[in-house]
């Protein structure tokens, strides 16, 4: 991945994941997902770009779960965070490249609105 971008928490990727979350999962909704996860273009969803989906994701079910308490920082919970992208590739990365393809990120999509 580019080191232009940061692994900083970032509105816009929150916004991209709640907007999944709160449509109907179609393709069109993956690939506005897609593309907003996919910072580099490099047509792969890679190590670094996982770990930024699955935090916020936490943080999103974390404000919806329990929106009286504040959500956890990043190092809080990275250890949560690598144990699910190991799950995540384990099960969604079927081509064994260490990271997910879009048809793969397909898959992905299910995974998601099925926890949500």
């Amino acid at each position: 991945m580019g080191t232009a971008y940061s692994l900083k928490a970032k509105k816009v990727d929150k916004e991209a994941l709640q907007t999944f979350l709160d449509s109907p999962g179609e393709d069109a909704d993956l690939k506005a997902l897609w593309t907003a996860f996919d910072k580099d273009a490099s047509g792969y969803i890679e190590d670094a770009e996982l770990h930024q989906i699955i935090y916020h994701l936490i943080w999103i079910f974390w404000k919806y779960a329990t929106p009286s308490k504040p959500c956890p920082k990043r190092d809080q919970v990275q250890g949560v965070v690598e144990v699910i992208c190991q799950n995540v590739m384990h099960e969604i990365d079927v081509s064994h490249r260490g990271r997910i393809s879009r048809a793969e990120f397909d898959v992905f999509g299910e995974y998601i609105m099925k926890q949500w």
